[in-house]
């Protein structure tokens, strides 16, 4: 049997580097070693990089540690730790990447059983730094997902194809792959005289694979965390210039790759130089002639001229810099129209003057005597536009990208686009940035760096989306006058975005948001300097639209607003719906599809009167403190027709003892309490357990889960029937919040054990639901069973809802009631032990890859 040998490079990353090594630890294959090369140069630091290693070697004597005697940087590192192995299979495993339980005996087979495999690979798995996928960046591989399906691939044919698609990295980093040692015959650091720092893991298995096979793995086989304090984020345009290194003939030459292949990479070698040439920190050298050659790079500015609108409201503090931020980008076909709504004597309307004297040929200036609104400030600069092309951008925003008019033509120009939008660090849905960069990546980067990174990996591309924030909106005069007719008016101060899309999305136009357009967004600068007058003319707007919902669809009846602007069904918040918070149109849209006239709300308000009963049902595993907190909220509740079902999964008589007469104690009469002796079959097992009691006993009109460690509070039970009722959806779950800070835990659309802030918007369709409080009715259990207990310990919630979504059940979130939740405590916390690293990775990629 060959010996494997696994090398971790760290810096000072002692909590992911002690995840590393419990997945290692917990592999069906053994290493013959594991080296850990400590790269960090602080003395205190180093002392407790060493403190972990040694104590998992002490069980687990095939882990070393070793200490640098000098700061080497990542790609160094990771030649010395080639240099120290021993072993004749190399798996590198990054400190804060994690490796799935099977992935050293699935990975070592195919290098074992066959000489001419030089490298085995399977799926990465790419999540933020709290294990969450990142779609953002998952995007560039996912369609590369299928090439991994138990197969062996001729070597030069997946470098042809990577090439082809820009040099793409199949294997997501030095942790995804695994090769032999004696195959390596070249120092992975450099290139003749050239330093490499960003694509090493690329220039090893291209290497690799010019004088071999790869065989891909169809599993998942190691989670990269991609996030800011990656050592090799931020390196400037240091991964450009390799790539374009990379391009060149001599380099492709070494690849037996026939050089008429260069030609249709021309794109690519573009994409990459005007990322350096546009690159503040990049110093022209020599770099680029010496290996590329001169590539013939222009930039097409031929096109329409635009109409930029601006609305102004004592924005003294922004317009300035708002306007500076893009001046430079216009041509002589361009015009920026200002409508100022400020008072007399504002300090906005001094600057707009001699900012329109500076720019005489592009500023136009309207002076309002009052405050006219948004929506007919807008309309005042549209009637003055000269410009088919038409863009309303806010005054505390900057644009990032330079190119932002010539991309935002390049998809306007097309007949059956409506209108177009920029992504911001401040805006909601396919606006938002993070849906395209990591906010750890975005915090780490430079302005320079995030826009060559939009750039590169999304080009010119916009991704339908039939609601555009209003921050930044490119849209057409023959659209937005001849067919539309102007904003409503009545929405003085916001959602006329909405219903602007609303009409675009009626008539069959298509609306993009374009990631590679970055702009700044501050956010409501004039808002709060108005304070409550303005948040008054806010909430006048949306009552406004409301009501125009209502009017035209019936209440309990408005589209559902995701569903309406995308043809899909949402799962996610409303976080444009702030004042739904307040309840007046809290039942107002449909999420069932089901119309609902005035006798289904009072029947249902009949039902909800009548109190039903509940059965809530917990799982017991060494909780018994937390078992008797939440008993005694039970008891405590006004809705007193509840029946408790605890299931002890403890295997411990003592403490099922002890359960016993403490509940005895709460449930004083006897009633409405169940204890249930069951072995350890996990939270699943247990669920389930007490649901087939519930209803084979109970007879109950509501089935909760609750984890044992939550405590429910007054209105709890009966804001989640109301749910279940008015919308005549099933199943609910509300906010959770966190026992002792606070603060919340889960809101619908994440979870965070360390907070999670921002505004309740109603109710909506969870994106996840957490197992540890689901609210269902008795006919969900009919319709899609019980929970499945082959998962034992977490994502059993997600298989669940999984199952919910494809029966058409779509949970929902209610913000008006709340539970309180401790957390993790049976498992000795989220992620601290190699039992819950093992559980929650081999469940977390067997879950991802039954459903990519």
């Amino acid at each position: 049997m060959k010996k494997i040998s696994v090398l971790i490079p760290t810096f000072y990353r002692p909590y992911y580097l002690r995840q590393a090594l419990e997945s290692v630890i917990n592999q069906t294959l053994k290493p013959y070693e594991v080296i850990v090369a400590d790269d960090s140069t602080d003395q205190k630091k180093s002392a407790e990089n060493k403190y972990i290693v040694e104590s998992f070697s002490k069980k687990y004597p095939y882990i070393y540690y070793y200490k640098n005697e000098k700061n080497l940087g990542p790609s160094k590192n990771y030649k010395n730790l080639l240099e120290l192995s021993s072993g004749d299979l190399i798996n590198f495993l990054g400190d804060d990447d994690i490796l799935s339980p099977i992935a050293l005996e699935r990975l070592s087979k195919p290098l074992v059983e066959n000489e001419n495999i030089k490298l085995s690979a399977g799926k990465t798995f790419i999540s933020d730094k709290y294990l969450n996928f990142n779609l953002a960046l998952a995007r560039k591989f996912l369609r590369y997902y299928s090439l991994f399906s138990n197969k062996i691939y001729d070597g030069k044919y997946l470098i042809l194809l990577s090439y082809k698609y820009g040099i793409i990295n199949f294997f997501g980093s030095f942790s995804g792959f695994m090769f032999r040692k004696s195959d390596v015959n070249l120092d992975i650091t450099r290139y003749k005289d050239y330093e490499l720092r960003a694509n090493n893991d690329i220039y090893l298995w291209l290497n690799l694979l010019k004088n071999g096979d790869a065989y891909l793995l169809k599993d998942y086989t190691n989670i990269f965390r991609y996030h800011g304090e990656n050592e090799q984020i931020g390196i400037g345009c240091k991964g450009c210039e390799e790539k374009l290194i990379f391009y060149s003939n001599e380099f492709m030459s070494e690849l037996g790759i026939d050089l008429e292949i260069r030609k249709q990479c021309t794109e690519f070698i573009q994409s990459n130089l005007k990322i350096l040439l546009e690159c503040q920190e990049y110093k022209k050298g020599d770099i680029v002639n010496r290996y590329i050659g001169n590539p013939n790079l222009t930039f097409n500015s031929d096109r329409s001229g635009f109409s930029i609108i601006i609305v102004t409201y004592k924005n003294e503090d922004t317009i300035q810099s708002c306007i500076e931020s893009f001046i430079d980008t216009l041509t002589e076909k361009d015009e920026v129209i200002i409508i100022d709504n400020s008072p007399l004597g504002d300090l906005t309307e001094n600057i707009l003057k001699e900012m329109s004297e500076k720019y005489p040929s592009f500023l136009k200036f309207i002076k309002n005597s009052e405050n006219v609104g948004y929506a007919r400030a807008i309309n005042d600069g549209v009637k003055i536009a000269k410009n088919e092309f038409l863009l309303f951008l806010n005054p505390d925003t900057e644009v990032v990208s330079k190119n932002w008019l010539n991309i935002f033509h390049n998809n306007l120009k097309e007949e059956d686009i409506g209108a177009v939008g920029a992504v911001s660090d401040i805006a909601f849905f396919k606006n938002k940035l993070s849906n395209y960069i990591s906010m750890d990546l975005y915090r780490k980067l430079n302005q320079d760096e995030i826009v060559s990174f939009l750039q590169d990996i999304y080009g010119d591309k916009g991704f339908e989306f039939n609601l555009l924030s209003g921050f930044c909106v490119g849209t057409k005069k023959s659209i937005f006058v001849d067919r539309y007719g102007y904003f409503d008016e009545n929405l003085i101060l916001g959602y006329d975005d909405f219903d602007y899309s609303m009409f675009l999305v009626e008539n069959g136009y298509k609306q993009l948001v374009i990631p590679a357009v970055f702009v700044k967004h501050k956010n409501h600068v004039s808002f709060n300097k108005e304070g409550r007058k303005a948040e008054k003319l806010n909430e006048l707007s949306f009552n406004n639209f409301m009501k125009k919902l209502i009017k035209k669809y019936g209440y309990g009846n408005i589209p559902e607003p995701y569903e309406f602007f995308t043809g899909k069904k949402m799962l996610g918040n409303y976080n444009f719906f702030s004042y739904l918070e307040k309840g007046r149109f809290r039942f107002g849209f449909n999420f069932s599809n089901n119309f609902k006239n005035k006798e289904f709300f009072r029947k249902k308000a009949e039902i909800i009167k009548s109190k039903p009963k509940i059965a809530v049902v917990t799982v017991n595993y060494r909780s018994y403190e937390d078992v008797i907190d939440l008993a005694k909220s039970i008891v405590d509740n006004t809705y007193k027709n509840i029946d408790f079902v605890v299931v002890d999964n403890s295997e411990d008589d003592v403490e099922f003892e002890n359960l016993r007469s403490s509940l005895k104690e709460i449930f004083i009469d006897g009633k409405n309490l169940y204890l249930l002796k069951n072995s350890n079959t996990g939270y699943a097992g247990g669920n389930n357990l007490g649901i087939k009691f519930a209803i084979e006993n109970l007879n109950p009109a509501y089935i909760w889960l609750l984890n044992p460690d939550t405590v429910i509070t007054d209105n709890t039970p009966i804001e989640l029937v109301r749910t279940v009722e008015f919308t005549d959806v099933p199943v609910a779950t509300c906010k959770m919040i966190d026992y002792h800070s606070k603060l919340c835990q889960y809101n619908g659309f994440k979870v965070n054990f360390d907070g999670i802030n921002g505004e309740d918007t109603g109710i909506f369709r969870v994106s996840f639901l957490s197992g540890a409080n689901i609210f269902m009715k008795r006919g969900v259990i009919d319709k899609i069973g019980y929970m499945d207990e082959r998962f034992f310990l977490y994502f059993e919630d997600n298989e669940y809802f999984k199952r919910m979504l494809n029966n058409n059940i779509f949970p929902l979130y209610t913000p008006f009631t709340y539970i309180y939740h401790k957390g993790s405590k049976t498992t000795g916390g989220f992620l601290k032990n190699p039992l819950t690293v093992y559980y929650y990775v081999r469940n977390l990629l067997h879950w991802t890859d039954e459903n990519t």
